[in-house]
Parts: structure tokens; sequence; C-alpha cells
């Protein structure tokens, strides 16, 4: 299985990036539509043996709130080709609804996929995308002159899900494929021909996981764990429902209510199966917790530390209790954190989700909210926020002391 750096290193040809200028956004300030043919275009272009070079490109524009595609050829061309000793390259592109949404200071990146096709990206400065691409392909220096090619790091795979987002973009096939089909008799074998329950399943994919450290390294092996159960889901996913597929469907209200409860399904999948990730972790680290129990009315935290009769315990000191939800994403999932535990001001939230932009993560903090990142994810948070984010180690020493 080629790792995330080879997968990119061989696929894409090169990238340019630049952060986008004014001229170059604002049509009060330029109506030319074209990039000045710098040495790094040059570099990623190529020379222009005849008139011109037309190239077939898709651009994409990316923020937290909206995406916007559009596709149309960029043409390359040598403003000065009659001249017997002088250059100069430009790269021209016809208005379009992406580069009308760009505003100064964006993220712009050109990316060569094959001799005639290009990708452009631009991406919301400050923005999540922006920092997953910045990191995920090695972009670390970008200013407002074009920079030339990538420096992607060695990231494990278990980050795959996460910078997925990326390889989707760029049109890419990541070379992550399912690895976990040989798993699918012993699944059936014990479970039968359904779905597992959440805790049964989570248990399994520990139990089938490649070995780690859960004491020694809690932040990896949670990654590893996800991982692994997230191959495990999808590969019993297509056993369980692939051959209904194949069979067709008998209506288009018939495709739409399965591929509605497929997603469904998946997401409730995904976050319940976190929770008990997250619990077995508790549990092998020795952190006394009571899981998903009432504290006020029907409200029930993911996790009460030490444990909810401490909760109830109007004399056991406030400061000593510890309220922590587990979810896979956090965007539109917040805020049920600050309806639940009244008695503890600050809550706590574990999350794999790789998409916290800096305006998110600084509503939590507002809000009295703690995040717990995985430590293998903190270089895909914006650099704003690292410091600002708790460990898992971290946070089971916190508990640890909070108990003693």
């Amino acid at each position: 299985m080629a790792s995330i750096k080879d997968t990119l290193s061989e696929t894409l040809r090169s990238v340019a990036y630049k952060r986008l200028r004014s001229v170059e956004t604002d049509p009060a300030s330029s109506n030319q539509h074209e990039f000045n043919g710098v040495a790094a275009l040059r570099q990623l272009l190529g020379d222009v043996s005849g008139e011109k070079k037309i190239f077939h490109a898709k651009f994409l524009y990316l923020s937290d709130e909206h995406t916007e595609e559009s596709s149309f050829d960029l043409t390359w061309y040598d403003a000065r080709r009659a001249h017997p000793t002088r250059s100069e390259y430009r790269l021209y592109f016809r208005p379009n609804s992406v580069l009308e949404l760009a505003e100064q200071g964006d993220l712009f990146i050109l990316a060569r996929i094959s001799a005639e096709d290009c990708l452009g990206l631009i991406c919301r400065q400050d923005s999540a995308m922006e920092n997953l691409l910045i990191h995920t392909l090695g972009l670390y220096e970008a200013g407002d002159q074009f920079g030339i090619g990538m420096d992607p790091p060695d990231l494990p795979s278990y980050l795959a899900p996460q910078v997925l987002p990326v390889f989707e973009m760029l049109g890419l096939n990541p070379a992550i494929s399912n690895t976990q089909e040989h798993l699918i008799g012993d699944l059936i074998s014990r479970f039968g021909e359904d779905f597992p329950r959440r805790d049964e399943f989570a248990r399994y994919a520990i139990e089938t996981a490649p070995e780690t450290d859960a004491v020694g390294s809690p932040d990896e092996t949670l990654m590893v764990w996800w991982d692994h159960q997230t191959d495990l889901f999808y590969a019993l996913e297509d056993h369980l429902e692939l051959p209904g597929i194949r069979n067709g469907f008998d209506s288009v209200e018939h495709f739409a209510a399965k591929a509605k409860s497929f997603l469904n399904r998946r997401k409730a999948r995904a976050g319940g199966g976190f929770e008990h990730l997250f619990r077995e972790l508790l549990v092998r680290n020795g952190v006394a917790h009571s899981f998903q129990e009432a504290t006020e009315g029907t409200s029930k935290p993911d996790f009460i530390f030490p444990g909810i009769d401490c909760y109830e315990d109007s004399g056991f000191p406030p400061g000593r209790l510890t309220m922590c939800g587990a979810k896979t994403t956090i965007r539109d999932r917040w805020p049920m954190l600050l309806r639940e535990a009244k008695r503890i001001d600050t809550k706590h939230l574990v999350t794999i989700d790789g998409e916290i932009t800096e305006s998110l993560g600084n509503t939590l903090a507002s809000e009295g909210i703690q995040l717990v990142v995985p430590k293998p994810l903190r270089a895909l948070l914006p650099p704003t926020l690292r410091n600002s984010v708790s460990h898992i180690d971290e946070f089971l020493d916190m508990l640890k002391d909070r108990a003693a």
C-alpha cells in the first residue's frame, strides 16, 4: 500500500502556488484575467514552442461555507514570441465563477495533473481546507509570488481519512485500499449477516487492529483503532449491501431512500463507534468514568469523570468533576455540550475532526469548551489553535490527577 506522501509525489507532476493579490482578484484593479508567466509557472507548464498552448482546467473555490466549481481552458502563451531575444509568458483564463469569489490573500494552487490537464484550487484564507492543503502538500511558504514544488510530510496511513478530501479534490486515487476483506468471514461467523451492535463492533475492531500501546501511546492508539474500525465497516458494508445495489432499484425514490439510509447509518455508526473506542481507551488506562448517564433531566453527556455518583453528590468539589463529549465531527454538534452537566463550567470535547477552523476554535474557547485532539492530528489544525488544544495523553493525565 503506497504511503500518502508517495501517492502525492508520484501522481502530481508539480504544483505552483501563491497568495492572490488585489490586482488578480479585483475587477476594478485589472480586467486582464492573466497571471504573469514567472519562472515558477514556466517550470510547471513548460516553454511554448508554437503560438500558444492550451490546458484543460478545472477550478475549485473552497471555503468553510461554500464550494464552487468551473471548467475552462487555460491559454499559456508568449506575448513577445515575435521578439528575437525576449520572452514574456502569460497564463490567460476567461472570466469564471471561481475567480469571481476569490479575494486578496486567498491561497491559489495550480497543479499539473497530466500533459494537457491542470487543476486550480482557490482556498479562502484561514479556512480549514486551506490549512489541510498547506500541510498535506507541504506548501509552507506561500507568498504573493508563485512558488514551485511541494514537500508532503510523511503522514502515517491512519491519517488517510482526514486527508481524503485533498485526494478527492485532486482527482487522485489515494491507493489506500480496504485491506480488511479477509476478516469478513470471521465477522459473519461471529455476528451473522448483519451489522453488529456498535459496542460489539468496536471491541472486534480493537481485537483485530494492529498492535498498539494504549497506555504508552494513547493518541496514536485511538487513531489506529479508528482507522481499522472504519476499514472494517466499509468492508462489511460492501459485503452486505453490494448484492442489493447490483440488483438495481425499482424507482428513483427507491434509490434515494436507500442512499439516505446508507448515509444515516454511516453517520450514526461513526459517532457511536468512536465513543466506544474512546471508552475502551479510558478502561485500559484505568480512568474511572460514567458513560452516557443522565445529569439533568434527559441530558446524557458522553462521559462524566470520575463518575455520575460524584456528580450527583453536592458535596463533591466541582473542580474535580469533568465532562467530555466524543465526536467525530463537531461543526453542528458542539452546542449540545452547553446544555449538559451544568455543575461543570468547562466542557471537554474529544474529536478527530480534521476540519476545525480558527473561527470555530475561537468560538468553542469563548463558550468554555476545551478541545482534545489526538496528537497526530495537531498539525492539521490552524497554527493559531495548535497550542490551545489538549492531546489525549494530557487529558488522561488530568483526569487521573483530579481523581487522586
